[in-house]
């Protein structure tokens, strides 16, 4: 095996787009970019320096790895129509096992970047966390080859732990963000601005990082402010969906720090 692996990419969403960028920008070689999308998979192939493939019947076997970087739902569908023989095909799912990939070919695995992306925000991989998975070993030192080309953070994970991860990542990250959305949509409504509480996010942010979320964590639940949190229902009356769970989260911190009134 040459080092590094060729690889081509299959879908041009947030995860194929910024795969593709940070192989070809790390001297890795993308030799196709597969999507149903012409405007996104030119774009990206254009900016990878590859071929653009509009159709995954028409992907040459060209390539040491294939990355399926599609929806989970249409795992299904791309088995009954592709089949690789031999080469490497990875998924990038966190919560599909690796099994899904069996009798597309005899060589499979996973390659799980753990971060939010977006297709045309520009990321560092620099430390991201990338999980592996392979059916055989050597499938697996071929994919170590091509995350510590883009990353210093390589990990090796089960199916199951990787989904356990995935759980983590969507509780830290999706519903932390859906938060901001919550508190930009209050301070709207108030005449307020959303930038009025950025740096109060980063620092939250950088504190669980640094010391760790249970140490980091401040407010009145954390208190046992029981006036202020009365308050805070009661303002909350005109918004009832964040009410209900601004008093179920404040429960569980107040469970968590044994501040439940007696």
């Amino acid at each position: 095996m040459k080092s590094p692996p060729s690889v081509s990419i299959i879908g041009a969403g947030n995860v194929g787009s910024r795969l593709a960028v940070a192989f070809h920008q790390s001297g890795i070689r993308v030799d196709q970019i597969c999507s149903k999308s012409p405007r996104h998979g030119k774009q990206l192939s254009r900016l990878v320096n590859s071929v653009y493939i509009p159709l995954i019947a028409d992907l040459q076997h060209i390539s040491d790895v294939y990355f399926l970087c599609i929806p989970d739902q249409h795992f299904s569908t791309f088995k009954e129509s592709w089949k690789l023989n031999n080469a490497l095909i990875v998924h990038t799912s966190g919560t599909t096992p690796i099994e899904v990939l069996d009798g597309i070919s005899s060589r499979y695995g996973v390659f799980y970047p753990l971060q939010t992306f977006s297709r045309h925000h520009k990321i560092s991989f620099g430390n991201i966390p990338v999980c592996l998975e392979a059916n055989q070993p050597e499938a697996l030192d071929i994919l170590n080859i091509l995350a510590g080309k883009i990353t210093a953070n390589v990990r090796v994970l089960t199916s199951e732990q990787r989904r356990w991860a995935h759980l983590a990542a969507v509780i830290s990250s999706n519903f932390s963000n859906y938060m901001y959305q919550v508190a930009e949509d209050i301070l709207t409504k108030k005449g307020l601005d959303f930038e009025l509480i950025h740096p109060l996010i980063l620092e939250t942010a950088r504190k669980a990082g640094r010391i760790g979320p249970h140490q980091a964590q401040t407010g009145p639940a954390t208190r046992g402010d029981h006036e202020t949190i009365r308050k805070h229902v009661e303002m909350l009356g005109e918004f009832p969906e964040y009410q209900a769970f601004y008093e179920l989260l404040t429960h569980s911190i107040l469970k968590e720090n044994n501040k439940l009134p007696k």
